[in-house]
Parts: C-alpha cells; structure tokens; sequence
C-alpha cells in the first residue's frame, strides 16, 4: 500500500509493520493488481512518554513484520471479541508489549544489527516450548516450521549458531533447572516432563 501522510507519500510492501501517529492527514491506496489482507490496531495511550515517541519516529519506516509481532497482532485482534471480562486489560497490556517490541526490533535493523529470527526459527522454537515433554525429531520440528530438516538445520546455524536439535536439549534442561528451583516435584517427574526417558538422563545433563 501506499499512505500519504501529510501529502507525503510512504510505500509499506508486503510482510511489513508500521505505527501512524494521530493528528495528521492520512491518504492509502491498496495494490490494485493483487490482492492484499491488512491488519490495523488502534491504540489510545495518554500517558505515552514523549521519549518513547521520539524513538519511534526515528525508527525505519516500515518495519520488517517478525513473526512474534504478527502473533501478537493476532491476539489483539482476537482480544477484542473476547467475552473476558479482561480483556481491556490485556489489550493495553498488548498494546504496550507491542511498542516496545515494534522499538526494539527497529533499533536493532536502525543500528545493523541482525534482524529478528526468520519466521521459520520462531515457528520451531514455538513448537519446541509448547512440546518439550514429547520425544520430537528434527524431522517434526521442520514439519511444523514448514522447511526442510537441512534448511532448518542452516538457519538454526546462521542465525542462532546452533542447531535445532542442541536448541531443543538446551531449553528442556532449561526448564528442568528452573522446575528444580521453582517448584517441589521429584527429579524423576522433573526429568519426565522436560523430555527427558530417565532421570539419571536429566541428571548428567
């Protein structure tokens, strides 16, 4: 689409991000040979400190959408024909979590730095979380990222310098550290629900 802010023209391609500031004249023209699927989310946050503000403005414009601000677009979307009864709480809560994050990720591409995962790393790092306690194979994890094994495998690389399988060992003793501390559960059923076969195997790792 195109948005003319001020009589200024701005191009915001496809897979992109961005945040519109009230109090100007804003003009959009949608790509007329394909079709297009736009998500808009309008905040109203008086107390927004004129800092934060500045360092939005600053910001590239627009941002690359990460696959996290997608998801949290979606759950503000879905937020707003929640029947909970807190859900204005969470949508504020949402809307402050999303600037931020629109923040950080544009100082990150501002400053040079590498850009947030590809879709596909964020895609296996959720599926990894959301399953540890099951036996995956790479073979799955890339089924639910949508690549192949080797791609993941190179990505993981790359971008993390690591790979999926030594990631996914990595948080299940992760979580296992922090139910030893957290909680009061045995080491066996510490070991069972962070993936592990035995607890002598959780142990040593």
């Amino acid at each position: 689409m195109t948005v003319w802010i001020d009589d200024v023209p701005h191009t915001a391609l496809a897979e992109t991000v961005c945040v519109l500031f009230p109090g100007h004249k804003e003009y959009y023209a949608f790509a007329e040979e394909s079709e297009t699927w736009h998500s808009w989310l309008h905040f109203f946050l008086p107390r927004l400190p004129e800092t934060l503000v500045a360092r939005m403005a600053r910001l590239p414009w627009p941002l690359p959408l990460s696959s996290t601000m997608a998801d949290l677009t979606h759950e503000a979307l879905a937020l707003k024909s929640s029947p909970l009864s807190t859900a204005p709480l969470l949508l504020k809560a949402l809307a402050t979590q999303m600037i931020w994050r629109y923040i950080g990720e544009g100082e990150l591409l501002m400053n040079g730095l590498p850009t947030p995962p590809d879709p596909a790393i964020e895609n296996a790092r959720h599926f990894m979380h959301a399953h540890l306690a099951e036996p995956l194979t790479l073979d799955m994890i890339a089924m639910a990222a949508v690549v192949s094994p080797s791609y993941l495998i190179r990505l993981f690389r790359q971008q993390l310098n690591t790979t999926p399988m030594a990631y996914l060992w990595e948080r299940r003793v992760g979580q296992g550290i922090d139910l030893l501390r957290q909680t009061g559960l045995s080491v066996g059923e510490i070991a069972k629900r962070c993936g592990f076969q035995t607890s002598y195997h959780f142990s040593r790792c």
